[in-house]
């Protein structure tokens, strides 16, 4: 009896104590771990009379609703009700990353483009290694259409918005029926009064936008001008032996800067010439001004929305005969499909610069010479960055094109 009585405590004293310790040992179980997670996406929303595009970051939190960061303005594009037949402000074309995919988002626009030029906008569009879009932003007579290209980056790079009119990609100058917002403002000290209530406080008002600098001159011939400054880049079909039979065809874009009292002017003109030919052609020109403001050892150059600084430097340069060895450098795991080369000559030549920081017109490089100036050789599938200083070299006395490889 004492026996059966004890047996019974036991098991009652079980059911008691077993419930309690449940909890603990399934919640241990159940524990997972959670990493949270950021998405980035691009969007376009209609305000009045523009179409705002803007990208929003969305984080996936581990408990709770996901958690949406206010958009960041990167465009806005002008609606131009007046011009019927072109869509300018929707999006006509977009290529995913994966796949390398394009696909058209106006149908009936993008096929009625001529095949040159669908084929001109789709390589453009595949020097973007991520997801990007293209909105119409232009539909000039008897020329290409010209469009926004929008990047959706990873998470934590930058965010890339570019132009492009049928010919090439630049980021700089603006266009007429787009404008970016500028970078923040400066912070100033508070005032000594004692601010309102915020219920009396308007909301801040977003930060103005960025104009572009009108041309004063544009067309063929470019602008003669007693530049001290000149920047050039000689764009190279140029291959190693073996993989190339015929030069061409190539471009070369040279910028002239001339600095005089207040005033900045710079120049732009941009010459070709075809598969197999000798001779350069002037293909585009444009002549803006701005203004001119020295502090010190600095020159700020300011052209419309867009503010450059500058200082002079001295630099160790290639000589103008330097070509690149026809020896491609190892990739890096960001180089995925292009080609880097090697300069042929260890010589360099110290040169005096102009260096600038900041955002030219006329998507300028960012490093002048003196005249007859210096260069930036690109060749084609180029990894480096235009403005990188490991491909300037020095441009020949006479201003002719020396050999790339």
């Amino acid at each position: 009896m004492h026996a059966a009585m004890w047996l019974i405590g036991v098991a009652l004293l079980g059911a008691c104590v077993t419930p309690a310790a449940m909890p603990v040992q399934h919640e241990l179980e159940q524990h997972t771990r959670c990493d949270p997670v950021s998405t980035l996406r691009v969007q376009a929303r209609v305000d009045g009379a523009r179409v705002v595009i803007e990208s929003v970051i969305t984080r996936q939190v581990c408990q709770g609703e996901p958690r949406h960061e206010p958009p960041e303005r990167l465009a806005e594009i002008r609606l131009r009700p007046e011009l019927p037949g072109c869509p300018i402000g929707q999006l006509g074309l977009r290529r995913w990353s994966l796949g390398s995919s394009t696909e058209p988002a106006l149908a009936g626009f993008f096929g009625a483009r001529t095949p040159a030029e669908r084929a001109r906008l789709e390589l453009a569009l595949s020097s973007f290694s991520n997801d990007v879009q293209a909105w119409v932003i232009g539909c000039p007579e008897g020329r290409p259409s010209e469009w926004l290209f929008v990047e959706t980056p990873r998470t934590g790079l930058p965010q890339r918005v570019a132009f492009y009119d049928g010919d090439r990609v630049r980021f700089a100058p603006g266009h007429d029926n787009v404008a970016y917002p500028t970078p923040p403002p400066l912070p100033v000290p508070p005032p000594a009064s004692p601010l309102p209530a915020a219920s009396d406080q308007d909301e801040s008002p977003e930060p103005p936008l960025a104009e572009a600098p009108r041309p004063t001159a544009r067309g063929c011939p470019a602008e003669r001008v007693d530049a001290q400054w000149v920047a050039r880049r000689f764009t190279s079909r140029a291959r190693p032996p073996g993989e190339r039979s015929m030069p061409g065809p190539e471009s070369k874009e040279r910028w002239a800067l001339r600095l005089e009292g207040g005033k900045a002017t710079l120049v732009l003109e941009v010459e070709k010439r075809g598969l197999g030919a000798s001779e350069w052609t002037c293909s585009d020109a444009t002549t803006v001004q701005g203004e001119l403001e020295r502090r010190g050892r600095d020159l700020v150059l300011t052209f419309g929305g867009l503010v450059a600084t500058c200082r002079e430097a001295v630099l160790s340069l290639p000589p103008a005969s330097a070509a690149r060895r026809p020896r491609r450098l190892p990739q890096r795991p960001d180089e995925e499909g292009c080609d880097r080369y090697p300069w042929a000559t260890a010589a360099r030549v110290p040169t005096k610069v102009l260096q600038c920081t900041g955002t030219l017109p006329l998507d300028a490089l960012p490093v002048f010479g003196a005249a007859p100036g210096i260069e930036r050789l690109v060749l084609s599938n180029d990894c480096q960055e235009p403005g990188e200083r490991g491909a300037l070299r020095l441009v020949p006395v006479d201003g002719s094109v020396a050999p790339a490889m």
